[in-house]
């Protein structure tokens, strides 16, 4: 009996000391472990000033989306600013004299396009003239907004926003000045009387519209880039809806001022779209980095116990 008591006795110490060795384990290691994280930590913050210049140098930065080659981008500048000159130049081609412009018929004009002879409103015209310059200065403004204001960023979008903006006015006035297409408010009976027979360029510049390609353009390139440069923001969503709301009325403007027919501005707004989305694509870091497009650049800390040291992965 005395034996048995003596082995319990025994059996019970040896199983204390085994959960006070598991316990006492657990707790060195889970201290051990935070330690090392709070090194690791500190070694990433002070890898930093060394890791963000070796980036820069090879011509990484994770933080901005976009980057100039400025062979290519001087192609696509002079290429637009061309396309832009040309038709401002010549102006509308197929211009009608007063004696034509005085049989134009209404009843000529398909039913969609139609209404907007009977459309004019000279509030409407004015706040649309509001809505294209408020979109142009949001542009501008946008590009240091989104780049920090940081020089080399900044340059870079307002780089691509001045190859959007005359890109966007060289196809504009191209189907402007080809079709020269009469305005709506031309088909007036008024309208010679009140012009003193009088005709101007603008009058036969009616397809596409300027200001809605003009909204459209600058509000997908806003929303684009806003996306690309912060693609974890809950206000993408916010930002494409209300600057392509506020485009949308640009247009709605414009045919109620009897300045577009509704197809005029259908088109101004897809053309306008289309600039502004492919330029911020064209210059995406993957689409227009050349033969740098896959450099990747990695300095990693690591360390256990004492043990500590920093680990490079370049990719060139």
């Amino acid at each position: 009996m005395q034996l048995r008591n003596i082995f319990h006795s025994f059996f019970l110490i040896c199983l204390l000391s085994i959960i006070s060795t598991v316990s006492y384990s657990q707790d060195f290691y889970h201290d051990m472990h935070q330690r090392a994280a709070l090194r690791q930590s500190q070694i990433e913050y002070m890898l930093s000033p060394i890791e963000n210049p070796i980036r820069r140098r090879v011509g990484i930065d994770s933080d901005f989306p976009y980057r100039l080659n400025w062979k290519k981008d001087l192609g696509i500048a002079v290429g637009g600013t061309i396309l832009a000159v040309v038709p401002l130049a010549m102006g509308p081609i197929n211009k009608l004299s007063a004696a034509e412009v005085a049989l134009l018929d209404p009843s000529n004009i398909n039913p969609i396009d139609r209404f907007a002879v009977y459309c004019q409103d000279g509030a409407s015209k004015t706040a649309s003239d509001v809505i294209q310059y408020s979109f142009v200065g949001s542009g501008i403004l946008s590009t240091g907004i989104f780049s920090r204001f940081r020089l080399k960023e900044w340059g870079t979008l307002a780089a691509m926003y001045a190859e959007a903006f005359v890109w966007n006015l060289g196809i504009t006035y191209s189907f402007k000045n080809y079709l020269s297409r009469p305005r709506p408010y031309v088909y007036g009976s008024s309208f010679l009387a009140n012009n003193n027979g009088n005709i101007g360029n603008s009058d036969f510049q009616s397809h596409i519209s300027g200001h809605t390609s003009t909204a459209f353009m600058c509000a997908v390139f806003i929303s684009k880039t806003y996306s690309d440069i912060f693609p974890n923001s809950r206000g993408k969503w916010a930002v494409w809806s209300l600057s392509l709301s506020m485009a949308t009325i640009a247009g709605i403007l414009r045919v109620n001022a009897g300045s577009h027919f509704v197809t005029d501005v259908i088109h101004g707004a897809f053309w306008g779209s289309v600039v502004g989305y492919l330029i911020p694509v064209m210059h995406k870091k993957p689409f227009f980095l050349g033969k740098k497009k896959n450099v990747e650049l990695k300095l990693t800390p690591f360390g256990a116990n004492d043990f500590y040291g920093i680990s490079a992965k370049m990719r060139l």
